[in-house]
């Protein structure tokens, strides 16, 4: 007899449970479903670091890929040698100058700011960043060092707005190993970082 009630017992805690346990597991199942779809209505594939880069453009003063390409050309001949944290400050002061209303106010505007001969050419040693007017040709060598320039461009840009500028709002550099140049003496110096002193 008490084997027949715990046998009754157990099985109207068996018809009671499980129902409940099935529509709690349906709706954890609808719930999750939906969160999902709410995070990333587009597509399920992850997106490449490029393509984050194109969605956030408009928000970096980035509007298309010529103007990411200008920002990696920048980085690659002007710190290509230098550290991580080196390139970085170029990305920085590139950044700076776009955001200064002394400046152009595009990535490619600031980099290519000089003076130019009719025919479009930049005239030798008048421009803003040295590689683009010391007369030698402007194609980035293939290779692991100018990947590298294009993917810390690419984060740069997608990271932009989480990383402190490390160069304290400088807008002009130059190279250690030469003389001060005459605009130096009426910047304020902010900071030195691998072979470049830092002003704004």
């Amino acid at each position: 007899m008490k084997r027949l009630i715990i046998l009754i017992t157990f099985l109207i805690v068996i018809f009671i449970a499980l129902p409940l346990k099935l529509q709690h597991t349906t709706s954890r199942a609808t719930v999750t479903s939906r969160t999902t779809v709410s995070e990333d209505t587009t597509s399920s594939v992850p997106l490449s670091t490029r393509q984050i880069a194109a969605k956030n453009f408009h928000i970096y003063n980035i509007v298309d890929t010529a103007e990411l390409e200008c920002l990696q050309k920048n980085i690659y001949f002007e710190a290509a040698v230098e550290s991580t944290a080196g390139q970085l400050a170029v990305a920085h002061v590139t950044t700076n100058r776009v955001n200064s209303p002394f400046f152009p106010n595009t990535y490619c505007s600031v980099i290519y700011q000089g003076r130019h001969w009719d025919s479009g050419f930049p005239k030798r040693d008048a421009c803003q960043f040295s590689w683009y007017c010391d007369g030698k040709h402007d194609r980035p060598f293939p290779g692991p060092t100018w990947e590298k320039s294009k993917a810390l461009a690419e984060y740069y840009i997608t990271h932009q707005m989480y990383l402190r500028d490390i160069t304290d709002g400088a807008l002009y550099y130059h190279a250690n190993y030469i003389a001060n140049p005459r605009w130096a003496e009426f910047k304020n110096q902010t900071t030195k970082i691998d072979t470049h002193i830092f002003y704004r």
